[in-house]
């Protein structure tokens, strides 16, 4: 299913912009949010919804990534064991991509938050704006 969904929301999105679009989203989940909102020319209910979905998203995220820690942490634990279980490392495995994909499920969930909250015109803006920022860090890297 979320992959089903992120083919979805991709392809909602330009196709040059699509590797953007999570990453969107996420520069509003940043610390540069009022720098961000104040360049997309966001409405007080608009940027009241953003910080809410951040918010929610963001708290969920914490307890998510714990998850997320804690089965990878089993899987290691297990595959350390002798005897070797492979049955509970399965398990285990299973556990750990369940937990990943809620992770990302999260994400995704803000995604969707955000771009109904924004116009058209507001999105595409802010996908552009990640692209920009994407693009100026890679250059700087490259410079280094």
């Amino acid at each position: 299913m979320t992959t089903l969904l992120l083919s979805v929301l991709l392809s909602l999105t330009a196709p040059a912009a699509a590797d953007d679009t999570l990453g969107a989203a996420n520069s509003l989940a940043s610390g540069r949010f009022e720098e961000i909102a104040a360049q997309l020319e966001l409405s007080a209910a608009q940027r009241k919804t953003v910080t809410d979905a951040v918010y929610t998203a963001n708290t969920a995220k914490i307890d998510l990534e714990a998850r997320v820690e804690k089965a990878r942490l089993e899987v290691r634990h297990l595959l350390a064991a002798e005897p070797l279980d492979e049955k509970a490392v399965l398990k285990a495995t299973d556990a750990l991509s369940a937990a990943e994909g809620e992770l990302r499920r999260n994400r995704v969930q803000l995604v969707l938050a955000v771009r109904k909250a924004l116009t058209a015109d507001q999105w595409t803006e802010l996908v552009a704006i990640r692209q920009e920022r994407k693009a100026s860090r890679r250059s700087e890297k490259d410079e280094e």
